[in-house]
């Protein structure tokens, strides 16, 4: 169970990676607080600490039912080579298998990935859009992206780290 003072630092870290990046973070302050209070059991927070002060931190996120952990939220207070591989995908990874969880997602985006034995899935959202117009622009532009993102997971697939027969479930 992580503390309020857990999640306020989540948020720092969280709020401090989008901004350096020119972003607004999607969510707004507070909402883990109150998301670890309806679903206690369905969030594991990894800090990451240097020279005895937390640096950063990342969140994943746990399906109880299906056993299956999606990654990942992270923020950094400082820069360190190769922190965010230790703290989005080794370190899950390690606490998944650790607990009995059938799969890991690393999230969306990024060939950097594949060097670590992370495959490319299809992802899915659900969209409502009021506006006639807007509706149709989006599901034209859905429909060409989705034909891109078919040919570009093939690209992806066909450099798989792994050899033919033996691509993980």
């Amino acid at each position: 169970m992580h503390t309020q003072a857990d999640w306020a630092f989540f948020e720092r870290c969280y709020a401090q990676t989008y901004h350096e990046r020119g972003q607004q973070p999607y969510f707004t302050p507070g909402f883990w607080e109150e998301a670890a209070k309806a679903l206690p059991d369905c969030w594991v927070l990894f800090v990451a600490s240097q020279h005895g002060q937390r640096i950063a931190a990342a969140l994943l996120a746990i399906d109880p039912v299906h056993l299956v952990a999606y990654g990942r939220y992270w923020g950094a207070l400082a820069e360190v080579s190769c922190l965010h591989f230790e703290a989005c995908y080794y370190q899950p990874i390690a606490w998944c298998i650790d607990h009995g969880l059938r799969r890991f997602e690393g999230g969306a985006q990024g060939e950097h990935k594949l060097t670590r034995g992370l495959l490319p899935v299809h992802t899915w959202s659900v969209h409502w859009l009021e506006h006639e117009g807007l509706r149709q622009a989006v599901a034209d532009f859905l429909e060409r992206e989705t034909l891109g993102i078919g040919q570009y997971k093939t690209e992806l697939d066909e450099r798989s780290p792994f050899k033919p027969g033996d691509q993980p479930p």
